[in-house]
């Protein structure tokens, strides 16, 4: 079955509006606090990391299955993972109050920049994914970002993009034409997508800002 690309007048419609429209003093601190850190074994190359990259869904036939699940279950439970291929990712620098064994009275507690990824890393043991340096980006007003902070606004947009080989999964290559980018908010988790995060299909809505060490993020 082929579908064609969903029309942004048609998500922007008064069923749709509520999905789309954020006041943006929610996410005042997402538009200036934007995080990439490539993994340990990758050179830091800005270029590179800008360069442009075929936005490919993942190919719903090979995701792996626990078994059979009905269509009654909720789609959360259904579908393991359901994240783009070939995206530009970045997750929302914030402080974080550390308590370290060591350091663990009141007096001595200390504020960390850190992101969502960085503690997923940890907590999970996947140090490799962490680097030595990050980078910083703004995130452009005119950005187009579908912001994703409840399993209602997942199923929407799975609604609204399903696969056409497989309508539980999200054709991300169809969401890649309305929108610039789909950020998964804090305290919600897509499926596979792990922590707080934005998969960028559009990068000329990012300006780089700086870079990080390892002083200034707790890489």
């Amino acid at each position: 079955m082929n579908l064609s690309p969903v029309k942004s007048s048609e998500l922007t419609s008064p069923h749709s509006a509520a999905f789309l429209s954020e006041p943006s003093s929610i996410y005042d601190n997402y538009h200036s606090s934007q995080v990439f850190i490539p993994r340990r074994d990758q050179q830091f190359d800005m270029q590179r990391l800008l360069s442009s990259r075929k936005v490919v869904k993942n190919d719903p036939s090979i995701q792996f299955h626990f078994g059979h699940i009905g269509k009654n279950f909720p789609i959360w439970l259904r579908v393991p993972s359901d994240k783009p291929e070939n995206t530009f990712w970045t997750s929302t620098l914030k402080k974080e109050t550390a308590t370290e064994e060591e350091t663990a009275t009141e007096e001595t507690k200390t504020e960390k920049n850190t992101t969502a990824w960085i503690e997923w890393c940890r907590n999970s043991s996947m140090h490799i994914f962490l680097g030595k340096t990050a980078a910083q980006f703004q995130v452009l007003e005119t950005a187009n970002i579908f912001h994703i902070d409840s399993y209602e606004k997942y199923e929407h947009l799975l609604k609204e993009y399903p696969h056409s080989g497989n309508d539980d999964f999200i054709d991300w290559e169809r969401v890649a034409i309305d929108f610039d980018a789909v950020h998964c908010a804090q305290g919600f988790d897509l499926p596979g997508w792990s922590c707080e995060s934005t998969a960028w299909f559009n990068r000329d809505k990012l300006v780089f800002l700086k870079s990080l060490n390892s002083q200034e993020i707790d890489l």
